[in-house]
């Protein structure tokens, strides 16, 4: 999803030069959505605290750089109103919050729910902040830090202690993007190894199967698949888990607790066309679209979620009205 302009250029000179010595002291890799009580590693993002603006141009750099899935810029700005009512045009500093932007090794991405996740980790638990704003091009985003018990969790809300090193869940209040059906493109179609029964679009495909064995043997072919260019979507594959006795659970070993007998509400997998990491490990933007989608079709609000990637992630999530809220474990990986 690389285009060939101008930007790219600028990118392309600032990768010959030595930023990622100046901001490795600042960058923090952060694995998002990480399974409590399954074997899933999650997804890595790297997170980049910064002093000052910097270029588009470099931030796209380091992001292609460090070859994650996502690489997250943080900010910190101070924010302010006008004052009381008998002091007009005086400006109080209330708050303190972060701008936040998105950086995938080729573009910069309209939303990203794994790297936002990992910035609130970043700035909860190693800057030791009370709460987690984040200015950004989608608005502003919230994110809560809530204690979980020790009980497998299945309520996003539920407060108390617990013996995991992810014992704190962290909720994105993310916006809802239902989707609509459509007709999937011939390249994407003739891609697919195995063929989805229903097709919708909203920024992504959303593309649902018969069930989870389908979802876990579905391949690319990735020739004919990067034939078309989404930027910056992708293709969502989805089936429900329930009655599958357990299928999904993937390269997780429910190391982290007795997840024997459960099952989740649907599973997914997530492909970018043209990219440079065709399949991502978790992407919390598609929860935007699964959780409605699933919503709908289960009557149920609060849905339990796994991402059969081959890192693998766990997501709580919850519709209400017209906000998503994404519930996910993270855990710092190391200090870039």
């Amino acid at each position: 999803m690389l285009p060939n302009c101008y930007l790219c250029q600028v990118r392309r000179d600032w990768e010959a030069t030595s930023y990622d010595l100046i901001l490795k002291e600042t960058s923090y890799i952060i694995n998002a959505f990480v399974g409590k009580y399954f074997g899933f590693l999650g997804s890595p993002a790297c997170v980049v605290l910064l002093d000052e603006d910097i270029p588009d141009a470099q931030m796209l750099a380091i992001a292609a750089k460090n070859g994650l899935p996502e690489t997250a810029f943080l900010l910190k700005k101070d924010v302010y109103d006008n004052g009381a009512p008998d002091r007009p045009g005086v400006l109080d500093k209330f708050s303190k919050r972060y701008s936040l932007r998105w950086f995938t090794p080729d573009i910069e991405m309209d939303l990203c729910g794994h790297a936002t996740l990992a910035s609130a980790y970043v700035v909860y638990e190693i800057l030791g902040e009370n709460e987690a704003v984040f200015d950004t091009c989608e608005g502003v985003i919230k994110v809560a830090r809530c204690s979980m018990e020790g009980g497998r969790g299945r309520d996003i809300f539920r407060a108390g202690g617990g013996s995991c090193p992810c014992d704190f869940m962290y909720i994105l209040d993310f916006p809802s993007r239902p989707a609509k059906a459509a007709t999937l493109p011939e390249n994407i179609y003739n891609a697919l190894s195995i063929k989805p029964k229903e097709v919708y679009l909203s920024r992504d495909y959303i593309l649902l199967y018969e069930n989870v064995e389908q979802i876990r043997n579905l391949k690319i072919d990735r020739k004919e698949f990067d034939k078309i260019n989404m930027d910056p979507g992708g293709v969502a594959v989805t089936a429900s888990d329930i009655g599958s006795g357990g299928m999904s659970y993937g390269r997780g070993d429910c190391s982290r607790g007795d997840c024997r007998g459960m099952a989740f509400d649907f599973v997914s997998r997530f492909f970018t066309p043209q990219a440079t990491i065709l399949e991502d490990p978790v992407t919390g933007s598609a929860y935007c679209t699964l959780v409605p989608f699933w919503e709908k079709r289960l009557g149920k609000s609060k849905l339990h979620a796994a991402q059969l990637s081959e890192r693998g992630g766990e997501l709580l999530c919850e519709l209400k009205e017209s906000r998503v809220l994404i519930g996910g474990y993270a855990e710092l990986s190391k200090k870039k």
